[in-house]
């Protein structure tokens, strides 16, 4: 599992990827990540490998759940908004 918890991430006073995300992943489901060049994909992904640490807020992961495919399913799925520069996390139906 992924889960976020109030999570931000400021590089400097001028620069702030994330600010109070709060996310759950469950083990086995699909999502992807879209928005614009700006809006905190890459820093989401580097916080889930642990390249990146939280300024703030909690985040946990367990091993099953940063286990990715190159070839994933395409997901059918609402797109609900996630952070204020318009990412979008993409859950796959079923």
């Amino acid at each position: 599992m992924i889960f976020f918890d109030k999570v931000s991430k400021i590089y400097s006073a001028t620069s702030q990827a994330l600010k109070d995300i709060t996310l759950k992943i469950k083990p086995k489901e699909f999502v992807s990540l879209v928005g614009p060049s700006g809006s905190g994909k890459t820093t989401l992904f580097k916080l889930i490998i642990a390249e990146e640490h939280p300024t703030e807020g909690t985040l946990r992961t367990t091993a099953a759940a940063t286990r990715w495919s190159k070839t994933p399913p395409a997901p059918q799925c609402a797109a609900p908004r996630l952070g204020e520069h318009g990412m979008e996390v993409l859950r796959a139906a079923g």
